[in-house]
């Protein structure tokens, strides 16, 4: 059984679409191993149902992702009566693959509502628990016209000890030394204590309670820290013949990603995306030696690969990454082919 614990995300509540199988499934375990409280759906209910049992609580909807009100509601449900979500993984996708001349409006169209739509519709669920929570989008531009009244109120160089214009260290004794401890991270010790001297841009240790002008930074420090993880593809770039719907499908997340980081800019919700290339979800063994080799990596990928690349999206020490794309395919897409 996979239980929740107390990793790095224990109290945290995430729902994943596409997770009974392959990539999602993976996804699923690693984050319910890390203490989350994970909900998914897809439309393998026998596929589910078994995850569900491995999770030991109810967590798995079944619902066909091209309904966009059965998803939304599948999310709402899973937030419970108080509206909490912290944690998004947009990972549901088929491939469909077929010569253009043969590719109806129809098939293309349902590639494009499995893949795309669902992230769109899925985000907009996420923003809408998120402001219920945390404060409306009226919070937000009063934030920000709060911090341009303050930055048009300054003139000159701020030269106190600790200090730099507009940005203000309200920690360690106003020295702008903080101390920053974590614990329980998968990705190895880098958790302090760290400390750091003067100017916090000059140190990796910025303090909880550092602030921007006089208004709170979000790290995750107590307080709002939310994540939008979509699951792309290297063919967003790179295509081969009869892959029309499914790279715009996987092209559009990778836009639709950096879209929506700037549109929840402020609110302490993060989203980026994810590109995997060949991630094997079948029988590893029976790959030939030749398929390990093509990669620069040395192997083709696995699943955990890129659920071990979601946990680093997810922690809570790293919201500096935001709006991004990140490769996840044994460096292919580095690899210069000619023949």
């Amino acid at each position: 059984m996979v239980t929740e614990g107390g990793g790095f995300l224990a109290g945290k509540r995430c729902f994943v679409t596409g997770g009974a199988n392959g990539i999602g499934r993976e996804i699923v375990r690693a984050f319910a191993q890390e203490g989350a409280l994970v909900f998914f759906c897809d439309r393998d209910a026998a596929g589910g149902r078994r995850l569900e049992d491995r999770l030991g609580h109810r967590a798995f909807y079944e619902v066909d992702v091209t309904d966009a009100a059965a998803l939304g509601d599948a999310v709402r449900d899973a937030a419970g009566p108080e509206g909490v979500m912290d944690i998004l993984v947009n990972n549901v996708g088929i491939s469909e693959f077929s010569p253009l001349l043969e590719t109806d409006v129809e098939r293309f169209d349902r590639v494009i509502a499995t893949n795309l739509r669902p992230v769109f519709v899925t985000s907009r669920v996420f923003a809408e628990l998120w402001y219920a929570r945390f404060g409306g989008m009226a919070d937000r531009e009063k934030r920000e016209n709060s911090e341009k009244a303050v930055a048009g109120n300054e003139t000159g160089s701020d030269t106190e000890s600790g200090k730099e214009k507009g940005f203000e260290a309200t920690a360690g004794n106003g020295t702008g030394m903080g101390t920053e401890t974590g614990g329980g991270s998968v990705f190895g010790t880098d958790a302090g204590p760290e400390t750091g001297g003067g100017s916090v841009f000059g140190t990796d240790a910025v303090p909880e309670t550092a602030t921007l002008s006089g208004i709170p930074v979000p790290d995750c420090g107590g307080m709002p820290c939310g994540r939008i993880i979509n699951i792309a593809s290297t063919r967003w770039a790179q295509s081969e013949p009869g892959s029309e719907g499914y790279a715009a499908s996987k092209g559009g997340i990778v836009s639709l990603t950096h879209a929506l980081a700037a549109s929840l800019s402020g609110s302490g919700v993060t989203v980026n995306c994810i590109s995997p290339g060949w991630i094997e979800t079948g029988d590893y063994g029976a790959l030939s030696s030749a398929d390990h080799a093509q990669h620069p990596s040395g192997r083709v990928g696995r699943p955990g690969d890129i659920a071990r690349v979601c946990l680093m999206l997810a922690d809570p020490r790293n919201g500096f990454i935001d709006g991004d794309n990140i490769v996840v395919d044994g460096g292919m897409t580095r690899k210069m082919i000619y023949i």
